[in-house]
């Protein structure tokens, strides 16, 4: 790594952001993030293989917000692997990663946002409480959620920097877990959008539910909670224009 000036790259990036996971299957984790230029159409992608075999994986360019012709370059080779549309496969030795930088002819909107890279506004690692928490969960997309939210004013979860390029009506469609029929606030903007009565046939099963909220052009916050009782655990959220 140290002598790879393409990976050293990654992490000293202008923008400064962490990766999220785009995709998790087993042992099998993939993660990207912008680079370079904020809403731009670059993005770094890193495959990681823990399983104890040599394995294909893939990266659909969906998943990063990438359409048309993107051009692959593998940053450990330091060289171009050439022009793709839909998706790359690349074999990753066991226990390695493969690392990526890719540059798509166009570039949309993010419109899912798991809940373990929501800010959790009362989280605290040293003393946990009733506080929120990111836990692993079996049946979440990203093998995690965000349990224990609200029952405060002060224990929400708030989704940031959420792009608007045109801004307008969007579905916002909530994925949870709950075992009990409970409440969930919802603020755009601080605008207030409440659900209530959420419930599931058990804690096990994901549900969802959506309502009509309106996004400014540009950055948007969003922020999830409940002052008066405890939310459902939270999966993530995704957006549809309307």
């Amino acid at each position: 790594v140290i002598t790879n000036r393409e990976v050293i790259a990654l992490n000293q990036d202008v923008l400064g952001l962490q990766a999220q996971v785009v995709s998790r299957e087993g042992k099998r984790i993939i993660l990207a993030k912008q680079i370079e230029v904020a809403q731009g159409k670059i993005r770094a992608v890193a495959l990681f293989n823990g399983e104890s075999s040599a394995t294909t994986m893939r990266i659909n360019f969906k998943d990063v917000e990438l359409g048309g012709s993107v051009r692959v370059r593998d940053l450990w080779e330091q060289k171009n692997a050439g022009n793709y549309t839909d998706y790359y496969e690349v074999t990753v030795p066991a226990h390695g990663t493969a690392m990526l930088r890719l540059v798509g002819e166009t570039s949309f909107d993010k419109t899912k946002f798991e809940g373990e890279d929501a800010f959790l506004n009362n989280y605290n690692a040293v003393k946990v409480g009733n506080n929120a928490r990111v836990s692993a969960k079996n049946g979440a997309s990203g093998g995690y959620l965000i349990g224990w939210l609200g029952n405060s004013a002060s224990n929400w979860a708030e989704f940031r920097n959420v792009y608007s390029s045109a801004g307008g009506e969007y579905e916002l469609t909530v994925y949870y877990f709950t075992g009990q029929s409970r409440n969930l606030s919802i603020s755009v903007n601080e605008q207030e959008y409440p659900m209530s009565g959420l419930t599931a046939p058990n804690s096990n099963t994901l549900v969802s539910k959506s309502v009509n909220v309106t996004l400014k052009q540009g950055y948007n916050i969003i922020r999830l909670g409940n002052a008066t009782g405890y939310a459902p655990d939270i999966d993530k959220i995704e957006l549809k224009a309307l």
